[in-house]
């Protein structure tokens, strides 16, 4: 709903295919693939319940954000 919310557009069809979410591990292997392909930077806007903002934000740099610098970009050809 977020989503749907922030792009003022229909996202259900959408999500799968550009967005990493679900819970830390599931994020780590979905930013993971992007890495393998060779990104090296990433803009990330986490959508949050506003209750469980701070709680996820902090579990997501618990988590999450040790996982990604430890990922090394694939070389550019």
């Amino acid at each position: 709903h977020e989503l749907k919310y922030r792009y003022d557009q229909e996202f259900e069809h959408l999500v799968d295919r550009y967005c990493t979410y679900g819970p830390p591990d599931v994020v780590i292997e979905g930013l993971r693939k992007y890495v393998e392909a060779g990104t090296s930077h990433f803009i990330l806007a986490p959508i949050l319940d506003r209750e469980r903002r701070r709680e996820d934000l902090e579990r997501y740099a618990k988590e999450v954000l040790p996982a990604l610098r430890k990922m090394t970009p694939a070389p550019v050809p």
